[in-house]
Formats: C-alpha cells, structure tokens, sequence
C-alpha cells in the first residue's frame, strides 16, 4: 500500500493523492514500481487479511499513538489504513474527516458533522511489536519484578 504522508502534518490532498493500486486477492501479490519521474510515494507491506483485500481504495498514514489518544508505555509509531472507497459514515467506525479549516481529523462519530467531509473509513491501526509492552503478567509483583 503507498503511504500518504505522516498525521497530524498531513493534508486531505496529501490523503488522496496516492493512486489506487488493486489488490492482488488472497494469497497473491500485487507488484508496485513507482514511477522514477513522479513523486515517490512510500510503500509499505501490511499482512493480509479479509479487511484489506476487501478495501475498495486503500492507503496508508503514519502518525504516533499519542496523535491519536492510544496510550502506550513509550510513545510509537503507528500506520493507520485509510479506505478512501468507504465514504458512508456507519456506527462503530472511525473516519477521517476532512475539517472546514482543510485539516484532517480522525474520530469516531455516527453522524457528519457540518462542514466536514469524509475522507475515508480507517480499517486498520498498527503499532511495532515491542517485547515490554507484551511482558506476561503472573499477578505476583515479586514475580513481576525478576
């Protein structure tokens, strides 16, 4: 999937302006040369699953979990995608909206707001697996501790 940009510096048409690229389907992969001439969009490889085969316009943002209200021990990277093609706003969804100040913002909402647009349905968020935040927890601090 091309990588829009990173949020909160990202614009709505920093958001839409990677290509469509469709997919490959389960069990297959879609290759991807970016033009030398034009702007070099990022790649990055998400591993598949029925939620990205199934998107109609996927992309990609980079931002931090602490950009979007996810606490974690130490602050992360996180790729958030973007289904451009899934614009009719539903209950139990986060969106990206386009703001009348021609900002971009991610919210759960079930209903639009006025003046913004809907940018896209966000279908996945990632973070990078960190070992400390995944520690197994006995329950017992001494144990905890060692």
């Amino acid at each position: 999937m091309r990588i829009a940009g990173v949020f909160p510096d990202l614009t709505p048409e920093d958001l839409l302006a990677p290509p469509s690229v469709p997919s490959g389907g389960l069990g297959c992969w879609s290759y991807d040369f970016p033009d030398p001439d034009g702007p070099q969009l990022g790649i990055v490889a998400i591993p598949g699953s029925p939620k990205i085969t199934n998107a109609i316009d996927p992309t990609v943002m980079i931002t931090t979990n602490t950009e979007l209200g996810v606490q974690l021990i130490e602050e992360a990277e996180m790729l958030v995608v973007v289904d451009r093609g899934d614009l009719k706003v539903t209950r139990d969804n986060f969106y990206v909206f386009r703001t009348p100040n021609n900002d971009l913002k991610i919210e759960w909402t079930d209903k639009l707001e006025q003046g913004y647009q809907v940018l896209g349905k966000v279908i996945l968020c990632t973070i990078p697996y960190n070992a400390a935040d995944n520690s197994k927890k006995t329950g017992f601090m001494e144990e905890d501790d060692e």
